[in-house]
């Protein structure tokens, strides 16, 4: 309900405008995007950018890249993520970084991209204590290289051993799900979702659709 999430904020913000250091900007701007409201998105989020704290204003990229591919541009996108994976990689913020790879990995893989291989190498560059592993299994599953995508998994659940049984079933469904989408095999995409966890997420929702 866009009207009605749209009216919460616009509440928040004339209750509390810095609320989350001004986040209800950018929640704003991507409610507007979502309906096609592009130039109203971008201008929520330059007011985003004059009253964001400086550490707030690191995640204008990944906003900016949200509203890119909600408008079809895909390349902006995914250099959008690809640069804000990179400047928190920098600042050893590495469990943002690797949401923001998992962020380009989607991109790639739901815009139809052809050239995964060279995605695939780019994120292996990123050097993020294991938290690059994820979006790596992801593109190596929809190459069909499944071991290689068990493999980064594992390594990933190594270095992670407080990450809870569900967690992991969540990304091997991300990964061998559209891996069997990407191979047409919907019946082998039906039994890996069928064994993820009851989750929104848009991606899980999008492959079981």
């Amino acid at each position: 309900d866009y009207a009605e999430a749209l009216k919460a904020f616009h509440d928040l913000l004339r209750l509390k405008p810095d609320f989350g250091d001004y986040s209800s900007f950018p929640k704003i701007a991507l409610l507007l995007a979502e309906q096609g409201f592009y130039d109203a998105a971008l201008e929520e989020l330059l007011e985003y950018d004059r009253r964001a704290s400086p550490e707030g204003q690191r995640l204008s990229t990944m906003y900016r890249a949200r509203v890119a591919e909600a408008m079809g541009k895909y390349k902006v996108a995914s250099v959008g993520y690809l640069t804000t994976a990179q400047m928190f990689g920098s600042l050893g913020q590495t469990e943002a970084a690797g949401e923001a790879l998992l962020s380009l990995a989607n991109v790639v893989v739901l815009s139809g991209e052809k050239n995964l291989a060279g995605t695939l190498s780019i994120v292996k560059e990123q050097k993020l204590l294991g938290d690059e592993l994820p979006a790596t299994a992801w593109l190596q599953a929809v190459m069909q290289d499944n071991a290689g995508a068990e493999r980064s998994l594992r390594q990933y659940g190594a270095v992670r051993p407080w990450l809870s049984p569900a967690r992991m079933s969540l990304l091997k469904a991300m990964a061998f799900g559209y891996g069997a989408l990407a191979r047409k095999d919907n019946a082998a995409a039906r039994a890996v979702l069928a064994g993820a966890p009851d989750e929104c997420y848009p991606w899980l929702e999008y492959a079981r659709g």
